[in-house]
């Protein structure tokens, strides 16, 4: 199961050297893998693009599990030519 938070941080104040709880700007989603490992990955800072990210990679999970995934998509990712 996959789920989306906010990661829990703590900021220390600069003037008073106070420690402030607070969350994280970005959304993180946590899955497991095929493996069973757990993962968690920082997203997005829009709840919606979160979500969809997340589902996104639940979906690449689902389909290596089930035999029809990319296995060049890691190298593909890698190697794309950056924007100029």
């Amino acid at each position: 199961m996959a789920s989306l938070y906010k990661k829990p941080i703590t900021v220390t104040d600069l003037k008073t050297g106070e420690k402030i709880k607070s969350r994280s700007k970005k959304w993180w989603g946590r899955f497991r893998d095929e493996n069973g490992t757990e993962h968690r990955v920082p997203l997005a800072s829009d709840k919606g693009a979160a979500q969809a990210m997340l589902n996104e990679l639940v979906r690449k999970v689902e389909r290596r599990a089930a035999g029809v995934g990319d296995p060049f998509d890691h190298h593909s990712r890698a190697a794309a030519p950056s924007p100029s």
